[in-house]
């Protein structure tokens, strides 16, 4: 689930390593900070112990024994309200496929790849950075919108204009670094969760609705609610959600939209060219036909990264994605656009 493999990198003449892991044993903000930090520790007092962290079963034991408590049940009660009624919006589902409704073979599978180096296009994707002045943008300040929320409509617009329908579904990766179900009075007696190795992330599903005929204002200010909502009803028992909606849209939800499309939002670490640790590549994937990746580099730069699936989509499919994104993005921020109909976007 999560190992690594020390090498001897000849063009450098010095030592390498290569990390595997599966999402299930990590998030973010494990790899990031943490590991990061304890191995930075460790290169720079090899004799040292590194002082431990606070246990995983701490969180896992929360998930678990409040799993049907009344917390539990609210949260629960919010998703399954926020996705019924998708199965009748399936037409909004973008891509059309993903790698199970393609037959792909098993060994096609971005997990098989990785444990093989077999590093497809889609495996190592691609990067751009955006110069667009985020901080300076008058509405974004004045109205409260975060950087998130101008970027993660940019990217569900594009969703919209490939399908034509007004409604974009996409898994919404968040950190989710509180204990599950607990008062926050209890939690802050236990050990830091920001402290603590291991995945708290949570991926709900994000069922925007763009009216087309609805001002960007109007678009930015709701989703800045929605997202504000689905934040404080990230943490939700997962294998409730299903059994809990009716049939066709408890089919839609595991057979079609999960698997298109996810969404993560993360802050951008600039290498330090200094560091004794250096990234020399990155490739992973969240078996999804697409995967959007950004941040902030700073104030004026927004980074985005596209992984795909290569059985659903190819290089060029990425590329588009990517100029669409940048599009959409700049006619959401560079202003003049705030009372404009949301359709007008990429007109």
């Amino acid at each position: 689930m999560f190992y690594i493999t020390l090498c001897f990198i000849e063009s450098t003449q010095s030592a390498g390593f290569v990390v595997y892991g599966d999402h299930s044993t990590y998030d973010a903000h494990s790899v990031l900070s943490l590991f990061a930090e304890d191995l930075t520790r460790a290169l720079a007092n090899p004799g040292i112990p590194l002082p431990p962290r606070p246990k995983y079963n701490l969180f896992a034991n929360s998930y678990y024994n409040y799993r049907t408590s009344v917390p539990a049940q609210l949260s629960l009660d919010y998703h399954v309200s926020h996705l019924q009624g998708m199965a009748e919006r399936r037409s909004g589902i973008w891509p059309t496929q993903s790698f199970r409704s393609v037959n792909a073979a098993p060994e096609r599978s971005a997990d098989y790849l990785l444990l093989k180096g077999n590093i497809t296009p889609g495996l190592s994707g691609i990067t751009k950075h955006i110069k667009i002045d985020m901080a300076n943008n008058q509405y974004l300040t004045v109205h409260k919108i975060p950087h998130i929320i101008a970027i993660k409509a940019a990217v569900a617009i594009y969703s919209t204009q490939q399908t034509g329908h007004p409604y974009a579904f996409f898994s919404n990766l968040q950190m989710a670094r509180s204990y599950p179900f607990l008062d926050p009075q209890i939690g802050d007696r236990l050990p830091d969760i920001m402290d603590m190795p291991g995945a708290t992330i949570e991926a709900p599903i994000d069922n925007l609705h763009l009216d087309p005929t609805k001002t960007l204002s109007e678009l930015l200010n709701s989703m800045n609610a929605d997202q504000l909502a689905q934040t404080n009803r990230a943490q939700y028992p997962v294998g409730r959600v299903a059994e809990s909606l009716p049939p066709d849209d408890a089919a839609c939800l595991q057979q079609e939209v999960f698997g298109r499309q996810a969404f993560n939002y993360n802050p951008v670490v600039t290498p330090d060219p200094n560091a004794p640790l250096q990234n020399i590549q990155f490739a992973g994937h969240a078996n999804t036909s697409i995967m959007w990746w950004c941040g902030m580099v700073d104030a004026e730069t927004v980074q985005m990264r596209i992984t795909w699936n290569d059985e659903v989509l190819r290089q060029k499919d990425a590329e588009q994605a990517m100029d669409g994104f940048e599009k959409n993005l700049k006619w959401i921020v560079d202003g003049g656009n705030w009372e404009k109909e949301v359709g007008e976007c990429g007109k």
